[in-house]
């Protein structure tokens, strides 16, 4: 293996994490293309500059997060990457840079996002697309004001079918690791503001129509208006503390 690969990185803190960020770059830029074998933890030490402890630390947080898998007796191994490891792994990276104060940050996110795969919901969407998302807004509609974590959870899955229903293979990847985060913030809301489940139904009732309709600009501006009462929900909430 060659040095250029990594960065020496001397005795900065905490080389754990700098460490398994460095590895995580090589094997989503394939220099440690799926099912090859790492370097040994003291090829790791020797590159790195660092010691054994901070090398272990780094494996097995990559190990966790569905990266890698180790094999008794013959080392660590580079697992194929699935859009689920693959956005574990961004949500841990975003919980780390956000320090848990990621409300704005999120709905803002989203924000950017989600008019976009609205738009290209309605124009790209299928009669399964339909029936899978009608289920989610039932569901949404059925479901007891006091069940908030089934209420999260319905809200999550049309979100998640919604950029399915694009056909663009990026989207549900994309939003994946924002709906990872999203039911902490989705939990404050449904049990802090009052009619919070009745609007969350009325926006995703009025999505839904205009993507059976294949009225994209009308579905963009749908989840426009839906991510506004959203962003406004959040600002009352923090307004309570």
């Amino acid at each position: 293996m060659k040095k250029a690969l990594f960065t020496n990185l001397g005795h900065r803190e905490p080389l754990s994490s700098i460490i398994a960020t460095e590895i995580e770059g090589a094997i989503l830029s394939k220099k440690f293309p799926p099912g090859s074998k790492l370097p040994s933890e003291a090829e790791f030490c020797q590159l790195f500059g660092v010691g054994r402890t901070s090398v272990r630390e780094a494996i097995k947080s990559l190990v966790a997060q569905g990266l890698l898998e180790t094999i008794q007796g013959k080392g660590v191994f580079v697992k194929s990457i699935s859009s689920d490891s693959l956005s574990d792994s961004m949500v841990k990276q975003f919980e780390y840079i956000l320090k848990g104060n990621y409300a704005y940050d999120l709905v803002i996110a989203r924000q950017i996002i989600e008019p976009g795969i609205a738009y290209y919901a309605a124009l790209n969407r299928t009669d399964d697309d339909i029936a899978l998302l009608q289920n989610d807004v039932n569901d949404l509609v059925n479901c007891d004001s006091k069940e908030i974590e089934k209420l999260a959870h319905y809200d999550i899955c049309f979100h998640l079918h919604l950029a399915e229903a694009t056909k663009n293979q990026i989207m549900p990847s994309l939003l994946k690791p924002i709906n990872k985060l999203f039911p902490t913030v989705k939990r404050d809301v449904l049990s802090k503001i009052e009619g919070a489940h009745n609007a969350a139904k009325y926006g995703h009732e009025r999505i839904l129509n205009a993507v059976i309709e294949q009225d994209a600009e009308k579905a963009r501006q749908e989840m426009i208006e839906h991510l506004s009462i959203a962003g406004a929900q959040i600002d009352e909430i923090f307004k309570k503390k």
